[in-house]
């Protein structure tokens, strides 16, 4: 998006980290609405975010993590799911990633952007991850010493360029193959 979303808890910040690395999200946007259903105070809801694919497809976003998903919540998310199904639009509640992914998308989210050296050595990282043997490693040693390969290979992860198992933890043997996320 290339702007600031202001964002209310760690879990939001978790799922917007989660959603702003696959390609086919075009949008999203904090708070998009209030949903509110017959006046009553537990019948409202305000959707965490609001993501945009590239084929039209809205989905609201609650993120909520399961300890806190009382009965007064899950009155929320059938009222929500029922409104989104009126106008065609999704609705998904967001409830946390397991340790090692959300470590991983941490430490990716600090390489979001694109280096300005980029060009200079995306295309032998590229080479080296069309090998079925590589890892993280192998890509890594590319670098001459001045880091700017391993910002690019962290780029690359975190763009889906490269693809990997965030789910498991990363080291230098981890294996990596050219891919997009989708």
């Amino acid at each position: 998006m290339r702007d600031h979303l202001e964002l209310e808890s760690g879990l939001e910040h978790d799922l917007l980290r989660r959603l702003d690395r696959l390609n086919d999200i075009v949008a999203l946007i904090p708070q998009p609405c209030q949903l509110k259903r017959g006046g009553s105070s537990s019948a409202k809801n305000t959707p965490d975010l609001l993501s945009l694919d590239d084929t039209g497809a809205v989905t609201l976003w609650n993120a909520r993590l399961p300890h806190k998903m009382d009965d007064k919540f899950k009155l929320q998310v059938a009222m929500v799911e029922a409104a989104c199904a009126n106008v065609g639009w999704r609705h998904e509640v967001f409830n946390g990633l397991d340790r090692v992914e959300r470590l991983n998308l941490l430490w990716l989210h600090g390489y979001r952007r694109r280096p300005s050296w980029y060009d200079q050595v995306a295309g032998e990282i590229g080479k080296e991850a069309s090998n079925d043997a590589a890892t993280l490693g192998s890509l890594f040693r590319l670098d001459t010493g001045n880091g700017e390969a391993i910002a690019v290979v962290w780029h690359m992860v975190w763009s889906g360029e490269l693809d990997t198992n965030l789910s498991k933890r990363l080291t230098m043997e981890t294996p990596v193959r050219a891919g997009l996320v989708a």
